[in-house]
């Protein structure tokens, strides 16, 4: 049974998540391969792509015509008005079809596939299981990637024929869709998209092996300049500048919370944002060794996660491994992964009170870490997917 992992990217959320399902495959000897556009090629991994083999299909005349296509659909939303969550069309210029590990492959596992699957096409043209893990709502939305927390129909006039491309590509093909969260799950169901299709909840994983209480958690805040008196809250996110995921929100909050024993780190691309002189603020930029981002979550006292919707964070889940107490507003899935025992849940408006009661609170990091591997570990999503897998060949 050949299992082929597609997604647009290495990087990002879905990315890192299809790898690390792919990583917890292998582990399991399951005949497992991944495909993207772009990123690192690793034969020995099994991934696979398009960016490491321009020679192969003339990827740099393709990639120079698909930028350009994408820019002009780009203006055509932004006619609309600035849209505060990204809109991705259902066409492409890649061929994914005709690939050769398309070909070979007995289910194609589709993971973030915007910009790289034309759906019209793909799904006349396969004739293949297809299972699709929904890292977010772009397949079962007329373009936009999360869309609840903004008004969507000035859009409308663009959206809805796209929505009904997919609603026709999807009909009664032979694709199971998986969402790491319920919250997602649901609203697929409601969207009335995927109308023949079977829905599932299998939650993503992180590495254990990464992801865990440090012994030297002392000397880690010491590195730092945490002080033995002091506290210290983490923010993370890839973009700071994304709306979605609520930097501002964290900001002001936190401009007007006047506790000086309290430390914040922020990782990510800054962008133009204006972090301000708050000698509280201590900026990271964007961290890119997985085991420098786990010594940081140990070192702090609570991750802070402010989110405007958001699906299965994979930061929440890493902050849990490594037994790092969550705040976090209440939107999404994320009630499905943070509880009393392990963090506190709130809103926009109480996030500033948020920061006092998240420090306030005696929480067990040991606990918290044991519970969120035994639930949430890579062996577990592993099981689960090849039972699926299997089922759906049989």
């Amino acid at each position: 049974m050949k299992i082929l992992h597609l997604s647009t990217h290495q990087g990002g959320g879905a990315g890192v998540a299809c790898l690390r399902l792919h990583d917890a495959l292998l582990e399991a000897k399951t005949d497992s391969k991944v495909l993207s556009i772009f990123g690192k090629e690793n034969k020995e991994r099994n991934v696979f792509s398009l960016e490491a083999n321009p020679g192969e299909i003339n990827f740099k005349s393709i990639r120079r015509k698909d930028k350009w296509k994408r820019y002009l659909q780009a203006w055509k939303v932004r006619f609309k008005g600035k849209p505060k969550e990204l809109f991705s069309f259902p066409d492409s210029l890649w061929r994914m079809e005709e690939h050769p590990l398309v070909k070979e492959a007995d289910i194609i596992h589709l993971h973030w596939v915007a910009g790289m699957i034309d759906v019209e096409r793909f799904f006349e043209k396969i004739n293949k299981t297809v299972v699709w893990t929904l890292h977010d709502a772009w397949p079962f939305t007329g373009g936009f990637h999360y869309e609840s927390y903004f008004n969507t129909k000035p859009f409308a006039s663009i959206s809805n024929p796209m929505l009904e491309i997919k609603r026709k590509a999807y009909d009664r093909k032979d694709i199971t869709i998986v969402a790491p969260s319920r919250y997602m799950t649901e609203l697929c169901r409601a969207s009335a998209v995927f109308l023949t299709q079977s829905h599932l909840d299998i939650p993503n994983s992180v590495p254990a092996s990464v992801y865990y209480p440090r012994n030297n958690r002392d000397e880690l805040r010491k590195r730092l300049g945490i002080k033995e008196n002091e506290r210290a809250l983490f923010f993370a996110s890839a973009e700071l500048e994304y709306f979605r995921k609520g930097a501002d929100l964290l900001l002001d909050a936190f401009s007007s919370y006047k506790n000086e024993k309290v430390k914040l780190f922020i990782a990510g691309k800054k962008g133009s944002r204006n972090l301000s002189s708050d000698s509280r603020i201590h900026f990271t930029g964007h961290i890119t060794d997985e085991y420098q981002f786990a010594e940081l979550l140990n070192a702090c006292d609570a991750l802070v996660h402010t989110s405007r919707e958001d699906n299965f964070p994979n930061v929440i889940l890493e902050s849990l491994f490594c037994g790092t107490p969550v705040l976090s507003i209440d939107k999404g899935g994320v009630s499905e992964m943070v509880n009393n025992e392990n963090g506190i849940l709130t809103n926009e408006e109480d996030l500033k009170e948020g920061f006092d009661l998240i420090l306030g609170k005696n929480f067990n990091r040991t606990k918290i870490a044991s519970e969120a591997q035994a639930v949430f570990s890579s062996k577990v999503q592993a099981v689960r997917f090849i039972q699926l897998y299997q089922q759906l060949s049989s």
